[in-house]
């Protein structure tokens, strides 16, 4: 498959799947706290954000590739 399909799919999955696993963890009791809260509170809006900048934004690898070396040289 090329690789922006697979990219694609993946990053849509995980915008789908992130949040029905908080959800059911959450609901046998392993979510439970101030932090655990915080924690789902900051990374749904991270996912999305970053998917939605991973394929509009960034879409090429080259350019990809460029920003997260610079995001992780901070």
């Amino acid at each position: 498959m090329p690789s922006p399909a697979v990219a694609t799919t993946n990053l849509l999955y995980n915008v789908v799947a992130g949040p029905g696993a908080l959800v059911r963890y959450r609901r046998s009791g392993h979510l439970t706290g101030p932090l655990a809260r915080r924690s789902v509170v900051g990374t749904l809006p991270g996912m999305v954000v970053g998917a939605v900048v991973r394929v509009f934004a960034v879409p090429g690898p080259q350019v990809f590739r460029l920003l997260v070396a610079a995001f992780l040289s901070c």
